[in-house]
């Protein structure tokens, strides 16, 4: 079960993803996010993520979608090398 850790800083809420996410586990980074609707910026910090498998990716490329639909910024922080070209070969 990934731990998530959520703090507010201006404009940004900044979600600190710790475990894996995948199967079974994408609704807590998915619930957390989407409860946060009228956001400048949500920045989504990988640093301690220690897994992600294809509905982990599924989830990130939803959470770009959102963000685009509602004008919000989505940055992603500290990705692993793996997981920015898994990104940049699905986006």
């Amino acid at each position: 079960m990934p731990k998530l850790t959520i703090h507010k800083l201006g404009e940004a809420i900044f979600f600190r993803c710790t475990g894996r996410i995948g199967f079974g586990e994408c609704h807590v980074l998915r619930h957390a996010v989407f409860s946060h609707p009228h956001i400048a910026i949500a920045v989504l910090d990988m640093a301690e993520v220690t897994s992600i498998d294809a509905s982990g990716l599924g989830l990130l490329v939803e959470l770009r979608n959102w963000a685009s639909t509602n004008r919000i910024q989505l940055k992603l922080l500290n990705l692993s090398p793996r997981v920015a070209n898994l990104l940049a070969v699905t986006i």
